[in-house]
C-alpha cells in the first residue's frame, strides 16, 4: 500500500516481502504508478529508499482509509498486521517521469 505525503512515497509491506529485501539490499529504488487504460498514462520516480522498522499504526489506518471508511479501515489494517511483521519505506524522488500514450498519434489510432 503506497501513501504520498508531500516529497515521500510512503509503502507499507511486510518485513519478509520481496519489496522490503530489494531495499535492505539496495536504496536505489523505482517505483511505477500506472492507469490502466487505453491509453495507458503514468509516472516512473526514480530514488533513494530506507527501511523502517518502527511501524506506526495510526499511519497504517490512514492508508486503509483511502479505499474503505474508517471503522472497516480499522478493523482490515488490525486483521492484515496480525498476519506478519511490517515494515515502513520511505522513498525520496531523485528523477520523475511521466508517460501518456494518448498524445501518441499511432497509439490513439489503434484504439479509436
Amino acid at each position: 500500500m503506497v501513501y504520498l505525503r508531500e516529497r515521500e512515497i510512503l509503502i507499507a509491506t511486510p518485513e519478509a516481502s520481496r519489496k522490503a529485501k530489494n531495499v535492505a539490499r539496495n536504496e536505489n529504488v523505482t517505483v511505477l504508478v500506472d492507469v490502466s487504460g487505453p491509453p495507458t498514462r503514468g509516472v516512473i520516480v526514480y530514488g533513494k529508499a530506507k527501511l523502517e522498522f518502527d511501524y506506526d499504526q495510526s499511519w497504517g489506518i490512514r492508508l486503509f482509509e483511502k479505499y474503505v471508511e474508517k471503522g472497516q479501515a480499522e478493523k482490515m489494517h488490525f486483521g492484515v498486521i496480525g498476519l506478519s511483521k511490517w515494515v515502513r519505506i520511505r522513498a525520496k524522488p531523485i528523477r520523475v517521469a511521466s508517460f501518456d500514450y494518448a498524445k501518441d498519434d499511432k497509439w490513439r489510432a489503434i484504439i479509436e
